[in-house]
């Protein structure tokens, strides 16, 4: 079972073109002339390879052989060569026979052996058939009838017209003769050319069948829908093609262009399935004899398809060993042609964990322009967000695929051999891990580890590139396990400058390994000092538009206790969380109340900023607090819900539990890691820019310099995409 993928115009039908010209021309069909798009040669070729091992064997072993094996043995195996001297060469050059078309630019074709008695061989023992479901006649298929007439030898000679006219007439008028007349009068009234072994064939096989009238649930096929008649005339088609050659030397190559074309994707899944049950059906399985089963290599399957759910189905269920491949094409377009280039995609895999999670998601992936291989689904979002594709179209090109080490070591563009373009996003901790005890860096050896790409290129040519970086991931390296100094607070470097670290590891990592890390996590490409400005003003926006005052009674008796009260720092957040507790109000809040709790949450507005500035903590460190409280990472990989917070001192502590408890609690997008604080923050930031954009380009060159990792991502995505 093969599947043939690729993307539109990558040479997929052009194949199936080739392989039909190259069979027409076997057989001195008619047939429409291949364009040679070769500026460099005169000529083009078709070259196919044929394995006869099992035919020689068939037709060499059997006692009695028909005069038509004994004349594929002379023409094919033993030709000039003395019985000695084919037994001699027999074990080098008999196991397989190539034969070449040669076309010509005056349309005129060649072939690298010009014996027809072989042509005529091989068109018969090895026949091909395809099918266009484009192109299907749904309501009459007649095509099937051919089929069945050349996966067959029976020897027709033995059977005289005339020994069968008097048969039937004996039968049906042994008195009157009446069939004889009839048949002998219509031939004396009409001048008919004689059958074809094909003709005469079906006609015996025709007699023996109930009818040759198709039916499907017992309905003729003008009361089925399209889809339907497609399905049943494949799968009957697929089933006719498997049993009637599991006793024959016949070996047929079947291809079958989009199969999908007016089926539902479960329908096309099921089709896979039909066509593997009758294949385990008939194979045998054991070195001892099986009723019904055979050895007898199967029909040749090639399916062209856009269809993940058929790639997904052959990989899960033709898993067992050169049961299925899946052939990757690929086509690179210059001035003057274009050239396809066809990969094997390794689509066998070792870890049953990946087999039986590998669904139409992962499928999907090897019909991509280009994957975007993330952590989470802040990613997703990220990379989804409807408006900033608007600003980067080639967004829309790709895949973003949320991944884990498991799924990305059997999917991943390099390790199953596909020329899909790719890019591995990840957190800064799938390479390091700071000691915040001392601030020392340690590099680890998990999803990124630099110690083993590093090893990879140890024996590099001096002077090469490889070379190169290998001395550049040593110098890197040497700051493994190095003690540095960090703020007070822990939250980042004195010193060193994390990014630029990153940075350089990532220069290496995109050209190794396809690999881009944050320098802390995604929300750090969000959350930034070239965003800052925004961010703090979509901040105040949204406390001040979800934060409004209510509580489970009457607010306004809340209120009327707080306006006698003389309100000052030790009181005023309790005053703001009494009106402002997230319930809608039972009772209309009085108009002088209402101004009064907009009073209020000013007033809180000032006062946490009067924290920021007690707390003396830089704008980098206030950016890395919201960072953390929106479910990200401070410069030192430490996060509200992992250990390294037990390190982060205790005024720092106080502040992000009081930003969580009066800010990030009032707004629900915050509330948690997915609950779409990206989205809303994106779209907030994109119409800002818009704002003082006057073109596109301009709102293009604004995002940039706002968001740079961002945009350093989409423009590899760009640049990979046609």
């Amino acid at each position: 079972m093969n599947c043939l993928i690729g993307k539109n115009n990558s040479g997929k039908s052009n194949l199936l073109k080739a392989i039909d010209f190259y069979y027409k021309s076997l057989n001195d069909e008619p047939v429409n002339n291949l364009n040679l798009l070769s500026s460099y040669s005169n000529h083009g070729e078709i070259e196919i390879t044929f394995d006869t091992n099992r035919l020689e064997d068939v037709i060499r072993t059997k006692k009695e052989n028909s005069s038509y094996q004994k004349h594929m043995y002379k023409t094919m195996f033993k030709s000039e060569l003395s019985e000695w001297e084919y037994l001699y060469k027999k074990s080098d050059n008999k196991k397989q026979y190539t034969l070449t078309l040669k076309i010509h630019k005056n349309n005129s074709i060649s072939w690298s052996n010009q014996d027809k008695d072989i042509r005529e061989i091989i068109h018969r023992i090895y026949p091909f058939f395809s099918i266009d479901t484009r192109r299907i006649d749904l309501y009459d298929w007649k095509y099937l009838w051919n089929i069945i007439t050349k996966l067959k030898f029976l020897n027709t000679s033995n059977l005289p017209r005339e020994e069968l006219i008097s048969f039937i007439d004996s039968k049906i008028s042994s008195k009157s003769n009446s069939y004889k007349e009839y048949v002998e009068k219509i031939n004396d009234i009409t001048d008919t050319s004689q059958y074809d072994y094909q003709e005469m064939l079906l006609n015996y096989i025709k007699v023996g069948l109930k009818g040759h009238t198709f039916l499907i649930d017992g309905f003729d096929l003008t009361k089925q829908s399209d889809g339907t008649n497609s399905y049943k005339f494949i799968e009957i088609f697929l089933h006719l093609v498997i049993s009637l050659t599991r006793r024959e030397f016949i070996t047929p190559t079947v291809f079958i262009d989009e199969p999908e074309i007016g089926l539902h994707p479960k329908k096309a899944e099921q089709l896979i399935d039909s066509l593997h049950i009758i294949y385990s059906n008939f194979k045998s399985t054991s070195e001892k004899w099986e009723k019904g089963k055979y050895k007898t290599p199967n029909p040749k399957f090639i399916f062209s398809t856009h269809n993940p759910s058929i790639l997904k189905t052959t990989v899960k269920l033709f898993n067992k060993k050169d049961e299925h491949k899946v052939y990757h094409l690929t086509c690179k377009k210059n001035k003057r042609h274009a050239v396809t280039s066809c990969s094997t995609m390794n689509s066998y895999f070792e870890d049953d964990r990946f087999v039986n999670v590998f669904d139409d998601n992962e499928a999907k992936l090897f019909f991509s322009n280009f994957i975007l291989f993330v952590e989470g689904e802040t990613e997703l979002e990220l990379f989804g967000n409807l408006s900033l594709k608007r600003i980067f179209p080639a967004l829309n090109k790709i895949d973003v695929y949320k991944t884990n080490e498991v799924m990305l070591k059997a999917i991943n563009p390099t390790k199953s051999n596909v020329a899909i373009p790719f890019l591995v996003l990840y957190d800064a901790d799938k390479m390091i891990n700071i000691d915040l005890k001392n601030g020392a860096i340690n590099f680890l050896s998990k999803e990124v580890d630099i110690f083993k790409i590093r090893n990879s290129l140890k024996y590099s040519f001096w002077g090469s590139k490889n070379a190169y970086l290998h001395k550049r991931l040593g110098s890197i390296l040497k700051l493994n396990g190095v003690k540095n100094h960090l703020t007070d607070n822990k939250l980042a470097f004195k010193k060193r400058n994390i990014s630029d670290l990153i940075e350089k590891i990532n220069s290496i990592l995109l050209e190794k390994e396809r690999i881009l890390l944050a320098p802390n996590t995604i929300e750090g490409f969000l959350i930034s000092s070239r965003s800052q400005r925004i961010f703090i003003k979509w901040i105040k926006i949204e406390f001040l538009k979800n934060s409004t005052p209510g509580s489970k009674g009457d607010v306004n008796v809340i209120i009327e206790k707080y306006k006698n009260t003389i309100l000052d720092k030790s009181n005023l957040e309790r005053c703001f969380l009494s009106i402002f507790t997230g319930w809608n109000s039972s009772k209309e809040i009085s108009q002088d109340n209402m101004i009064f709790a907009h009073k209020i949450r000013a007033m809180m507005l000032n006062h946490i900023v009067s924290k920021f500035k007690e707390s003396q903590i830089t704008k980098s460190e206030r950016l890395i607090i919201f960072r953390m409280l929106l479910k990200g990472k401070s410069d030192t990989l430490c996060s509200i819900e992992n250990n390294n917070y037990n390190y982060i001192s205790k005024e720092t502590k106080v502040l992000i539990k009081f930003l969580d408890k009066n800010v990030i609690k009032f707004i629900p997008s915050c509330n948690s890691k997915t609950g779409g604080w990206v989205s809303n923050f994106l779209n907030f930031s994109i119409e800002e820019l818009r704002g003082t954009a006057t073109s596109l380009a301009e709102l293009e060159k604004a995002f940039t310099f706002t968001f740079p990792q961002i945009s350093r991502i989409i423009e590899d995505v760009s640049s990979s995409i046609d």
